[in-house]
């Protein structure tokens, strides 16, 4: 069984892959802004869940997004009170932490130190 901070650790990858590349698109940064303010608000795992899914849809071709962009505990049902708190945050991270990086420099978890 895979803990909350495992999961959380993975959905923040995720993310923070999926911003991005919605960064790199056109009006990248608006539309990765948008994202954020349509799922921060959320509340309910469910409706988290659907406004997430509908935005990415939005963003990327069915074809190029597919369920294999979407992890599966995203999909799960049965993803309530701390748990859900924990995913919601490291996914808003995730995109936060890409728009935050600048276009030169390198990804999370990156050194460019030369010492």
């Amino acid at each position: 069984m895979v803990s909350i901070r495992d999961e959380a650790i993975r959905l923040y990858g995720w993310a923070y892959k999926i911003g991005l590349e919605v960064k790199k698109m056109d009006r990248g940064e608006d539309l990765l802004k948008r994202l954020l303010y349509d799922i921060r608000g959320e509340s309910l795992p469910g409706r988290f869940r659907e406004v997430l899914i509908e935005n990415l849809m939005y963003l990327f071709d069915t074809k190029e997004l597919g369920y294999k962009k979407i992890p599966k505990s995203l999909l799960e049902k049965g993803v309530y009170g701390d748990k859900f708190h924990y995913i919601k945050a490291a996914i808003l991270m995730g995109f936060m932490d890409a728009l935050a990086t600048s276009d030169s420099g390198g990804g999370s978890g990156s050194s460019d130190d030369s010492n």
